[in-house]
């Protein structure tokens, strides 16, 4: 799951889309507008249903390890 092979959205963030367990996923890399952090968000491709992380990180490496780490528990 290298970030350097990930897509960009419109915004400029990193996506990804992958399959995990017969779900296809969307994950998304972002910087918080009001804060020096960075955060993930996840998406259901199926369903639309988007999961927030519940943590900000210092770095976007930091986020990227807790978003694979995040999926890797589904």
């Amino acid at each position: 799951m290298d970030i350097r092979s990930w897509r960009e959205t419109a915004n400029g963030n990193p996506t990804i889309t992958l399959m995990m367990n017969g779900v296809e996923l969307r994950i998304v890399l972002f910087k918080y507008k009001k804060a020096p952090d960075f955060g993930w968000l996840r998406i259901d491709t199926l369903t639309d249903k988007t999961t927030f992380c519940q943590a900000c990180y210092a770095t976007e490496a930091e986020a990227h390890q807790a978003a694979w780490d995040a999926v890797c528990a589904i």
